[in-house]
């Protein structure tokens, strides 16, 4: 009886351990992306005054972003040896 209980703790152990490594890897993949969209939102506005392109806001530069991909398609360059 002892045996059964401990193996159902370590089940929901397990269950929790890979719930916290999904969340953190969700955390990640958030900050590396808000990262990439300040950095582009940065070039954007100090770029922009000298086309004279309107400056736009973070949220603004996100969806003009994520307008692009979806339009234009998320492309992942690579090099293979010996082509």
């Amino acid at each position: 009886m002892n045996l059964l209980r401990n193996r159902s703790l370590t089940k929901i152990e397990d269950v929790l351990a890979v719930i916290a490594v999904l969340l953190i890897l969700c955390a990640i993949v958030a900050g590396v992306l808000a990262l990439i969209i300040w950095l582009g939102w940065a070039l954007w506005g100090w770029l922009a005054p000298l086309f004279n392109l309107p400056i736009l806001t973070y949220w603004q530069f996100a969806g003009l972003w994520l307008l692009i991909k979806i339009f234009v398609g998320i492309t992942w360059s690579y090099t293979r040896g010996g082509d």
